[in-house]
């Protein structure tokens, strides 16, 4: 199992043993009605969840993978589903560069997605240090565009400091 996957279910349809104990709850009960649903396969890392206008929900999340003399290989994951949360087709393989993948909608619907390199990563441009990518899809994650950002590229940035180098 890579993850997993709660939603809250009414008082109807309740399970036995589902419950997720909330701790100090303030404004919340004290345990709150709740499904697990495990989704992804183990090592898919850090999962981001966005609720799109049409009620899909996307996670996305990355997967590392070894490689020889050090290296690595991590690609970017993305779930879809269609009935909030209850079941989850197997994941897809999207064309994003970078790690740790976080999620931003928009209010006009666009989805960014920002990442940013392991210079261990064979698909690193530059093996000197880490750099962003800022990813943004018009089409709910079906498509996407990449603006590949480092220090010099942001107006009053100073320049990469040798302490951020690697290698």
């Amino acid at each position: 199992m890579g993850f997993l996957f709660m939603t809250t279910l009414n008082s109807t349809a309740r399970s036995a043993g589902q419950d997720v104990a909330v701790r100090g709850p303030r404004t919340l009960p004290q345990r709150i009605a709740a499904e697990r649903i495990a989704i992804g396969v183990p090592g898919d890392y850090k999962p981001c969840i966005v609720k799109l206008a049409s009620g899909e929900l996307l996670v996305i999340a990355f997967h590392q993978e070894k490689r020889e003399g050090g290296k690595i290989r991590e690609k970017v994951i993305l779930f879809r589903s269609q009935d909030g949360g209850r079941t989850w087709p197997p994941s897809q393989e999207i064309d994003l560069l970078g790690r740790e993948p976080y999620f931003s909608l928009m209010d006009d619907g666009t989805l960014f997605v920002t990442s940013h390199m392991h210079d261990r990563d064979t698909k690193t441009e530059d093996e000197r240090y880490i750099y962003t990518y800022l990813h943004r899809s018009n089409d709910d994650g079906r498509s996407w565009q990449r603006l590949r950002v480092t220090a010099d590229a942001i107006p009053g940035c100073p320049p990469t400091p040798p302490w951020i180098l690697y290698g």
